[in-house]
């Protein structure tokens, strides 16, 4: 077997372990945001240049394309041989991993290879794009705004919305005000939107009325992050709760005194010193301050100083 498939089935195994032991930081940033719509198959992988398909390009081709240059908008070699190499085990996640390798290479050749060759170019457009974002955001929004007349330029403006929302949520929103398609100016608002919305939401209102979405679409929107504060809000504060009752049997300190000392404390983070875990971080890392100060409602410090989550707030 592979060394790298080992290699990705150990950390498989440790991301598995560490998290039923309460030993991982959580990021709610991304925890519980709906998966995209298109995520590719071994299926759809378009021919390999020459109309040779993956499966056809033996180990001795791919050898032989990695000794010669690849001319742009072609595969580069490393990517053709990777490909080749996965070709009987490939899956999607092993798919995005060749692709993202083309993209940090050359990613105008692959964007125009991908979509040309695929049956879903809107959808492949906005995976790419999304994917390159994330690699390179200045780069790919460059690239994006002298395509003016292409023809999946809103699939490509959601895409980058998709990749910098998290990092940029402003600039995703003002991102939006640029896409023309109705549905997918809503989808994108959507995604894009709560990331905004995480800070204090009347700057998420105001970014949502510049990208001249309807009030209807706006007040929905608003209306849904609120429900989805809440669940979010409670989902943050049991995590919390777990990772604090996870540092203190590692032999993590906390030093505060009150529920909202404690609460902040686990949301920066503490490292162990000493001990079996020495050098383990537990923590809930990028919360925003309006996160954190929402735990409150959720979480209480009981008698034996533990941090505990209280299912009923502060309706109790």
């Amino acid at each position: 077997m592979p060394a790298y498939v080992i290699r990705g089935m150990g950390i498989a195994l440790l991301v598995a372990l560490g998290f039923f032991a309460g030993r991982l930081s959580v990021n709610p940033s991304v925890e519980g945001m709906p998966a995209p719509p298109f995520q590719p198959l071994v299926s759809m992988l378009p021919p390999l240049p020459g109309n040779a398909s993956v499966a056809e390009v033996d180990a001795n081709e791919a050898d032989e394309a990695v000794s010669e240059e690849a001319s742009p908008g072609e595969i580069p070699p490393e990517v053709l041989k990777m490909l080749s190499a996965l070709a009987s085990v490939m899956d999607s996640d092993q798919y995005a991993e060749a692709v993202r390798a083309w993209l940090a290479q050359d990613p105008e050749g692959a964007i125009g290879y991908l979509t040309e060759a695929t049956k879903h170019p809107q959808e492949m457009t906005r995976w790419l794009v999304q994917m390159w974002s994330e690699i390179d955001p200045e780069k790919a929004s460059a690239w994006l705004i002298a395509q003016s007349d292409s023809e999946h330029r809103d699939s490509a403006i959601e895409g980058l919305t998709r990749g910098i929302a998290n990092s940029d949520p402003e600039s995703a929103l003002r991102w939006v005000s640029q896409i023309d398609n109705p549905l997918i100016k809503y989808r994108a608002a959507r995604r894009a939107g709560y990331q905004q919305f995480r800070y204090p939401p009347v700057l998420a209102e105001e970014r949502l009325v510049e990208t001249g979405l309807p009030a209807s679409g706006i007040e929905a929107l608003m209306g849904n992050w609120e429900r989805t504060w809440e669940a979010r809000s409670r989902r943050n504060a049991q995590n919390v709760s777990s990772v604090f009752a996870a540092a203190q049997a590692a032999g993590a300190a906390f030093e505060g005194t009150s529920a909202a000392e404690v609460i902040r404390e686990v949301s920066i983070g503490k490292t162990v010193e000493g001990g079996a875990f020495d050098g383990e971080f537990f923590g809930v890392p990028n919360l925003t301050e309006r996160e954190v100060d929402a735990l409150a409602r959720w979480l209480r410090l009981n008698a034996s100083g533990a941090l505990a989550y209280d299912p009923g707030g502060d309706e109790n």
